[in-house]
Order: structure tokens, then sequence, then C-alpha cells
């Protein structure tokens, strides 16, 4: 920590990129329950079970001024892990955000890649300082090469 904070002090604001994972869930739920007093079971309902845990992985890219720079990137679950040509055709495709998607919801090695090919090395500005994940996806060098900085 120390030697990034000494590493910040020779880059403007601007040029001090930091980007990470948000996981949201299709569904939320409690994970507290109530039940009578000495009751064996409790029981409880949701919708779907997978939707409960990690169903969309959003990853933006925000500068130390706090600066949202290029497109967020959003990755959906789909069970095939592919989007189906049906409903790219018809689904609603915003400027500012790149859609892709995996089984899981979550970013794949491959996925990361792909993240930095299409918001990090158009957008990042040249010299620049980023702060990552130390997930072994995020952390891995040769996810950067392409991009300027």
């Amino acid at each position: 920590l120390k030697e990034a904070k000494a590493e910040m002090q020779n880059h403007s604001p601007t040029k001090i990129m930091n980007t990470d994972q948000v996981g949201l869930e299709e569904e939320l739920h409690c994970i507290r329950t109530l039940s009578c007093q000495g009751g064996k079971l409790t029981m409880a309902a949701v919708k779907f079970k997978n939707a409960i845990t990690h169903s969309y992985t959003l990853q933006p890219m925000i500068n130390q001024a706090g600066e949202v720079v290029g497109p967020i990137y959003l990755c959906f679950k789909e069970s095939g892990g592919r989007i189906s040509k049906n409903v790219r055709a018809k689904m609603f495709q915003p400027r500012n955000v790149v859609i892709t998607c995996s089984k899981s919801g979550k970013l794949t090695k491959s996925l990361v890649h792909y993240c930095s090919d299409m918001i990090l090395s158009p957008n990042a500005p040249k010299k620049c300082l980023l702060l990552s994940d130390a997930w072994p996806t995020q952390s891995a060098v040769e996810v950067y090469k392409k991009a300027p900085g």
C-alpha cells in the first residue's frame, strides 16, 4: 500500500485509474429467518435457487478525479454462456455499456481480456496508473498488454 501511495504522487488524478468488479444478485434475499423457539425446521422460499447467487457483474473504470472513464462493462448470466442472435437483435444496447455474458455471470480470464480490450485500451490515458483487483484473472500482466499506460 505504501508503494502504491508513493507511485500515485507521480500521476495527476485524471491518470490514476481504478477498476473493480461488482457482483449483483438477480433476486434479493435476507440471510436471516424468523422461527418459533424450539422449532425443528425453518422454511424459506425463493423463485429460483440460482437467482440468489451472483447473477450479473458490472465493472466500471473510474479515475481518482471521480470521473467514469469509458463505458461500463456488464456481464449477464446466460445458461449457454452466449447471448442468442434473437435476444441480441431485440436487446437495448446503450452506448455507454459493453454487454457480454457467461454461464455464471462472473468474469472469466477471457472476459477480463475482452474488458481490457473494449474499455481500458481505448479509453485509458497514456502513462496512467491502473489500480486493479488482486484476483488472478484481474492481476495477470498479460491482460493489460494492449493498454496505452
